[in-house]
């Protein structure tokens, strides 16, 4: 089990399926990360993003209104930089990946994922800003 040893993490979850929100936010919980605000698509999205300004934008790659790609091209020229995002989705072929990677995004969870593999990835995250979680 992992806690947050430093600073509040709050994350913003958008994904079309209720279910896999669900299963992402007891993951979080799971990690200690109480903080959680849920988007059903890409307009949601970017209005909760604006709103509440989470540290972490967990997006599916797949989003009705607009893609997680699309969201990433939008926030990521604002004033405040460019968000802390994990992508997720069903796609490992390269010519995605390669896509991923010359937009920069920071992070990628291929669907189904684990745990521990969030958790990785959030420490990634919040490592380049100074804070981690732990066991």
């Amino acid at each position: 089990m992992s806690k947050l040893t430093s600073g509040r993490t709050s994350v913003l979850i958008a994904d079309k399926n209720a279910h896999m929100r669900r299963i992402v936010r007891y993951m979080l919980n799971s990690l200690r990360i109480k903080d959680v605000y849920e988007a059903q698509d890409g307009g949601e999205a970017l209005e909760f993003y604006e709103a509440f300004q989470p540290t972490i934008l967990i997006c599916d790659w797949e989003l009705p209104m607009m893609t997680g790609l699309e969201i990433w091209e939008l926030l990521r020229f604002q004033e405040a930089g460019a968000p802390a995002m994990i992508m997720m989705g069903d796609r490992s072929r390269r010519d995605c990946i390669k896509k991923l990677v010359d937009a920069g995004i920071p992070a990628y969870l291929r669907k189904p994922f684990s745990t521990k593999d969030l958790g990785e990835r959030i420490n990634t995250l919040l490592n380049r800003g100074g804070m981690r979680l732990t066991a």
